[in-house]
């Protein structure tokens, strides 16, 4: 008879909305000078999730029940267990889907955002048909 032995990895769950943690996310939630200041961002929900590129994610919050749902979807990813009463609590839903992730800001430069991505930089020499200038009061 073989036995299949079972690792359990012991995770710290987090009871309680004094952690601070959890009053660090419910400050990002709520004010917008914190999440400029930390540039961070909150996310919630199972879609989202799987939709924030990898780099970008800082940290992932997991509800118990969610956890014990979905333990295989979190593979790779370093995420902290919440209790359901304080996920309901921290969370911004009426019946949260059990996962909230703290993503950092993209950072762009203006040229980026004004054209797509392709950074257009000003020519050197003005190649249209060049027109002599004439003083205000010489004019028509």
């Amino acid at each position: 008879m073989t036995y299949k032995k079972k690792i359990c990895l012991e995770k710290s769950m987090i009871t309680s909305t004094s952690n601070q943690q959890m009053k660090n996310l419910m400050l990002l939630m709520k004010k917008a000078k914190a999440r400029n200041e930390q540039e961070l961002f909150v996310v919630e929900g199972r879609k989202m999730f799987q939709e924030v590129p990898e780099e970008w994610l800082k940290q992932v919050y997991v509800s118990e029940s969610f956890f014990a749902e979905n333990d295989k979807m979190l593979a790779g990813y370093t995420y902290e267990i919440v209790s359901d009463s304080v996920f309901k609590a921290v969370s911004d839903t009426q019946t949260p889907q059990g996962i909230l992730c703290l993503v950092r800001k993209p950072q762009y430069r203006l040229e980026e955002l004004l054209n797509a991505g392709k950074i257009i930089r000003p020519a050197y020499k003005y190649v249209g048909q060049h027109t002599e200038f004439h003083n205000r009061d010489d004019r028509n």
